[in-house]
């Protein structure tokens, strides 16, 4: 089952809200230029509290967390703004109403596995939808050189504009949203690619 909800209504939604914040805690424990920034144990940020995201959780028949994204408008503050702003020194300040940033994609099952790309693939989907419907024309994000793969699989590629000046694996994309993305995301998943 899939969840769309924003930090405003996430009482609504508490189940979804709390699996999805296990997740980010989890992954980003691994993860030190992301760990500095939540607030373990609840896994949350600053920017969860200041710029009312907009959630993605996808959740199998017993309630647990599969895949979950956040996305937020750059008008505001933003995680490359906020916490990456040094790490990509040539990367362009993005500011737009029609751009929004996409962060802490996290997947608690295998990407790789029917159902873990499955799962990706619908909060890729319901988040390119939304995009369409609210006149997002781009979303840009940081991500590594694995949901770069992932992101690959599922048919929605970023387009890289920046890399960290040290190792190279940590990035900063766009995604550009067209109604032919979600096509192409849609027919990848129907024919279980």
């Amino acid at each position: 089952m899939l969840y769309q909800f924003s930090y405003v209504q996430r009482h609504a939604f508490s189940k979804a809200y709390a699996e999805m914040l296990n997740a980010r805690a989890a992954v980003c424990q691994d993860r030190p230029e992301w760990a500095a920034h939540m607030r373990y144990p609840a896994g949350e940020d600053v920017l969860d509290h200041t710029c009312n995201p907009v959630y993605f959780v996808s959740m199998d028949e017993s309630g647990r967390h599969m895949a979950s994204m956040r996305i937020m408008p750059t008008t505001g503050d933003t995680v490359l703004r906020h916490n990456f702003r040094d790490v990509f020194i040539n990367c362009p300040d993005i500011t737009s109403p029609d751009v929004w940033e996409y962060s802490l994609f996290c997947s608690s099952v295998d990407t790789t596995t029917p159902s873990g790309r499955y799962a990706a693939t619908d909060v890729t989907k319901a988040v390119c939808r939304r995009a369409l419907e609210s006149g997002i024309r781009q979303i840009v994000g940081v991500y590594d050189t694995g949901l770069f793969r992932i992101a690959r699989r599922l048919g929605w590629e970023p387009s890289t504009i920046a890399t960290d000046g040290d190792t190279g694996e940590l990035l900063v994309g766009v995604w550009d949203v067209t109604p032919l993305t979600l096509r192409h995301i849609a027919e990848l998943q129907l024919l279980g690619v």
